[in-house]
């Protein structure tokens, strides 16, 4: 299946691939400005071959 349904969708939003991770199955995207972010998380989790989708972060280590 592969990534090509995941990143249709991303462009769908008008976004862009920031990476594409090569030692998992998994890319990171930036949206536009004013996209509604939980209209396009819902969006991508729908995406067959999509298991999770979560916002960036910042994490320390404690």
């Amino acid at each position: 299946m592969g990534k090509q349904p995941l990143l249709k969708a991303v462009k769908a939003f008008k976004g862009d691939l920031v990476y594409d991770y090569q030692n998992f199955n998994g890319i990171a995207v930036t949206m536009p400005e004013g996209t509604d972010m939980d209209k396009a998380i819902d969006k991508f989790k729908k995406v067959k071959g999509v298991l999770t989708v979560e916002r960036d972060r910042v994490m320390q280590l404690q």
